[in-house]
């Protein structure tokens, strides 16, 4: 059912669908029209979960400029995002097109030493109720994308919005280069980390703080990697991820789709004419200086390579204002293939479908678009923080760090133990709190969250104000019918001993 052209608005009650969870007897809906700019992650993360709700939307599909001359690769599905897609029913297209993590395997940068193995805690990954899963990016945004459209959402392609209009109580919209106005009764802003939104709803420009480091993407077509048997052995193992750490430098390498994703640290000496564009390979290999010999023939046999400096990326505010709210990339920036950015971005997604899906008057629109913030923005600063000292931990400054790092690894190597394992007493409250920090990390539920910032607050204004008749008893928050099978999975980097 569509929004009415006029008011964007309907009113209807009914189930939301129980194909994957169930909520109890949900109150009645009101259905509002969504207009969601860019085709991102969290774009079509929030077309899927606000359609689910009820609610009508359309996705202006404008491209993220920086992500596309970045290119695709490869990105991580942690417990908490997996979790989400396999309630929202796409647990096969990701058991299909994903591969999932046993183990880390840690090298020297520089030499090649391989320091031991990080294997990945099943009791971990059980209690987060997921696995760990790589997966390429453009095939979880099209899992997506489909999703959305099977449940009702408009994707208009081709489309460049000019600017956004965010008037005193007039609906937001947004006006195309063709000349033509798209209103909405909420404009949701996911249009990357060089967002149009952003920059009209705060009136600013947001740039990172260098950090001295660039990141390269490099892609290497797998069927070129069997020709060589080194590389055919690293193919092979395709349920080990590798990390190479150094000084001032690093690399990780994990499957993606048909292709090896592989990400290059180094010096940002030199590398700003290559920003956001391709290139050469020998170029490359020059910025990696001395290397691994396997990161080194990963880097010849590649058939992409881009570069993006890397910074600390700034804190966004507000994300709302009026009836627009930001989300995923551009609320809050992250490091290019930080561990935890697509999960952060589709989370937000997940959080923004659970609220609105209690929308029953036009009054909790405000409300909800402010719970979604204050739901939101704590965790991305507490995440974005542990992303960045995993940078951090994995490139460190020659010194006394760097040493420790490297000599505690290779000790745990030697004795045959875990990488992130205790080695005395000393090391116990350090591996308590990284266990702690995964958990908090991965057993996270973004819908659950939401549903629950209504059972505890929205509800009680509820009743408080008399808005609605709610039954005594507390909604259920959300029971996941689908039991999911759970394996070995790669780890959260909480530095400076994780990565």
């Amino acid at each position: 059912m569509r929004a009415d052209s006029k008011t964007g608005t309907t009113s209807h009650s009914g189930s939301l669908g129980s194909d994957s969870f169930s909520l109890g007897d949900l109150i009645t809906v009101m259905k509002i029209h969504f207009v969601v700019v860019g085709g991102s992650l969290t774009g079509y993360g929030c077309a899927l979960t606000l359609c689910r709700a009820g609610h009508s939307v359309t996705v202006l599909d404008v491209e993220d400029k920086l992500e596309a001359a970045w290119g695709p690769y490869g990105v991580t599905v942690p417990p908490n995002l997996s979790k989400l897609l396999v309630r929202w029913g796409l647990g096969d297209e990701l058991e299909a097109c994903g591969t999932k993590s046993r183990r880390v395997k840690m090298c020297d940068y520089h030499s090649g030493e391989v320091f031991g193995f990080h294997n990945l805690e099943a009791e971990l990954m059980k209690d987060a109720g997921g696995d760990i899963t790589y997966v390429h990016l453009s095939d979880l945004k099209r899992m997506l994308r489909d999703r959305a459209v099977s449940y009702g959402a408009e994707i208009r392609e081709g489309v460049t919005v000019l600017s956004i209009s965010v008037q005193g109580d007039c609906r937001p919209s947004a006006r195309l280069t063709s000349g033509e106005v798209i209103e909405a009764d909420v404009l949701i802003g996911a249009d990357g980390s060089n967002s149009l939104v952003r920059r009209e709803i705060t009136g600013q420009e947001f740039c990172d703080s260098p950090l001295g480091l660039a990141l390269f993407n490099v892609r290497i077509p797998a069927h070129k990697m069997k020709t060589d048997p080194t590389m055919a052995a690293f193919l092979d193992d395709k349920h080990t991820s590798t990390v190479w750490i150094g000084e001032r430098s690093a690399g990780m390498a994990l499957p993606a789709g048909s292709e090896i994703s592989v990400f290059v640290y180094t010096p940002d000496t030199n590398t700003e004419p290559y920003w956001y564009q391709n290139v050469p390979n020998a170029e490359l290999i020059g910025f990696m200086g001395t290397c691994a010999p396997l990161l080194r023939k990963l880097a010849e046999s590649a058939s992409s390579v881009t570069c993006v400096p890397l910074g600390q990326p700034p804190e966004v505010e507000p994300w709302v204002r009026g009836r627009v709210v930001l989300v995923g990339e551009a609320a809050h920036p992250f490091p290019r293939v930080a561990v935890h950015g697509a999960a952060l971005n589709v989370c937000d997604a997940g959080a923004l479908g659970a609220l609105f899906m209690k929308l029953h008057t036009n009054e909790q629109i405000d409300s909800f678009l402010k719970a979604f913030e204050s739901l939101r923005r704590p965790r991305t600063k507490k995440v974005l923080q542990i992303e960045m000292l995993n940078i951090y931990y994995l490139a460190l400054p020659p010194g006394e760090f760097k040493d420790a790092r490297d000599n505690g690894l290779r000790t745990r190597g030697a004795a045959g133990k875990d990488m992130f394992s205790a080695m005395s007493s000393e090391d116990e409250d350090v591996v308590k709190q990284q266990w702690d920090n995964d958990k908090m990390l991965f057993s996270y539920d973004a819908e659950e969250h939401a549903l629950e910032w209504w059972n505890d607050w929205g509800l009680l204004n509820e009743r408080a104000n008399d808005a609605v008749i709610v039954p005594e008893e507390q909604i259920p928050v959300l029971q996941v019918v689908e039991e999911v099978q759970v394996v070995a999975a790669p780890p959260s980097p909480d530095p400076p001993t994780r990565v």
